[in-house]
């Protein structure tokens, strides 16, 4: 992280002082003590979705009629359960969490202690009114993640799959400085639209007194883009990406980590559970390591990061970069109809997990 880009979080931290302190012990207990300690949780809060993304990679996962989301007060306690384990940061996902009813949004971000973890929210901006997103803001919400594919309406609605969506992602955009929430646009990178991802940074920065991120996530290989490789990014783009990851405003998964070392912290010290409860490192590596309601986060998290591919840190997003990690850990599974398959099921982990 570049010192521009850190003393935007910092400034945004200051009002936040118990966060500041979960923060300086997550530091202490990773860089100094070298022990596990975790960061961030993506909870997936609803397997609902009014977008149809070309790119989704969770187009099958939440394929499961028969299954039953979690709901609130299963999502509070897993989320209070990692913030014991380290975590100082909730980013709720989904689906599309606005699909969940507004009193349950509400309801999950008074509970889980806004006071003492920093709370954002991914939306495709379809159903952020300005009420709802003020009634979130009461309730706790730092910050908006405002997901956007091109500053041409008719390229972003065409990617997204809804007429209209640019249009309600820059009236979310507006919405979202007058009630004062720090902005992340949130866009997906491929190997054909760096033009693009240019032009959203330097939309960026002209606002950028509001505080305004923009977060680079590189395309998956996972649920729609299973066998696509038109647009995976190379090994060439991988230059390109890092040049873009210089810029101050500008984030990935990847630049900042309790260890101090930069590299991919999924598994380790960042987590994603499913609207179903299933833990696994991030969305787009669709193998779980264990089911919140079964069993607790704690130890469902120590198989994780006690797995020998989980356990350094890789300086690539793997699942976009590490063709070696792809090939034995993705491949295998991408004929799987009903994801996530267990860590136990794998055809190339399965004798190795503990």
């Amino acid at each position: 992280m570049n010192l521009t880009n850190a003393l935007m979080h910092a400034n945004f931290l200051k009002k936040k002082p118990l966060v500041i302190i979960k923060v300086a012990n997550g530091y202490f207990r990773g860089l100094v003590l070298k022990k596990p300690v975790l960061r961030t949780v993506d909870f997936a809060i609803t397997n609902l979705c009014n977008s149809k993304c070309k790119m989704c990679s969770a187009r099958l996962l939440y394929r499961h009629e028969d299954r039953k989301i979690l709901n609130p007060d299963e999502i509070v306690s897993a989320f209070l359960e990692a913030s014991r384990l380290g975590a100082m940061h909730i980013n709720l996902t989904g689906g599309e969490p606005f699909m969940r009813p507004l009193d349950e949004l509400v309801y999950i971000i008074k509970n889980i202690k806004p006071r003492r973890h920093l709370i954002s929210l991914v939306t495709n901006s379809l159903l952020a009114t300005k009420d709802r997103l003020e009634k979130l803001k009461k309730a706790g919400l730092d910050t908006i993640q405002l997901s956007i594919e091109s500053l041409t309406p008719e390229i972003h609605d065409d990617i997204r799959g809804v007429p209209g969506n640019f249009d309600k992602v820059m009236a979310a955009y507006e919405y979202s400085k007058e009630l004062g929430f720090l902005i992340c646009l949130s866009t997906v990178i491929t190997h054909t639209n760096f033009d693009e991802i240019k032009k959203i940074i330097a939309f960026s920065q002209k606002d950028r007194t509001k505080g305004v991120f923009v977060l680079l996530n590189p395309i998956s290989a996972s649920g729609a883009m299973v066998g696509n490789t038109q647009l995976k990014l190379t090994s060439d783009d991988l230059d390109k990406y890092n040049r873009l990851l210089e810029i101050s405003n500008v984030r990935a998964d990847t630049i900042v980590n309790f260890s101090g070392q930069s590299g991919c912290p999924a598994g380790k010290e960042r987590i994603h559970i499913t609207a179903y409860g299933d833990v696994i490192t991030c969305p787009h590596v669709q193998i779980s390591y264990g089911n919140v309601r079964k069993k607790p986060l704690k130890k469902i998290w120590k198989k994780m990061y006690n797995f020998p591919y989980l356990q350094k840190y890789s300086p690539v997003c793997k699942h976009a970069f590490d063709q070696a990690y792809y090939d034995k850990f993705l491949k295998p599974i991408e004929n799987t109809k009903r994801p996530p398959i267990k860590v136990e099921a794998h055809p190339s982990l399965k004798n190795e997990i503990k």
